[in-house]
């Protein structure tokens, strides 16, 4: 039986919208991501009485936890990707590139970027992004 991945080993690569990011962000933590597919009524009066659905747009919806490191590239670049409204390439994978990593390769746009101030924590942002421009799933599993 193979290992099952580990969290600890999922990366988050960063860098300039347009381009697949290849720097990973060290000052990350608890990454998820959510996936979906909208659903779309295709119902007829040929089935039946019974409800149609079949999936449609696919969403995604990346969340992750970064402390505030003032001298951190990838803490500036998604802060500054927030404050100044652009995009920034985001690769969540399951392990580095090197090792087959799955996970989607995009654009995103960072939506919400809450800091947190607790008296005995270190002050840390909780980042959602939201996918703009979507290039490709890497490392697909197969069939």
């Amino acid at each position: 039986m193979a290992l099952v991945p580990l969290g600890i080993n999922a990366k988050l690569y960063y860098g300039t919208a347009g381009s697949t990011p290849s720097s990973i962000a060290t000052n990350v933590k608890d990454i998820a991501i959510s996936m979906s597919n909208t659903e779309v009524d295709v119902t007829t009066r040929a089935n039946a009485g019974v409800e149609a659905i079949q999936a449609g747009l696919q969403g995604y919806t990346l969340t992750f936890t970064m402390f505030q490191l003032g001298d951190d590239a990838g803490y500036q670049a998604i802060i500054r990707a927030f404050t100044n409204k652009t995009l920034i390439a985001l690769m969540p994978l399951t392990d580095t590139t090197d090792n087959d990593g799955e996970g989607p390769d995009a654009d995103w746009a960072i939506t919400e970027c809450a800091r947190d101030e607790a008296n005995t924590e270190a002050i840390s942002y909780s980042v959602t992004a939201r996918i703009n421009t979507f290039r490709s799933y890497k490392n697909l599993p197969s069939a």
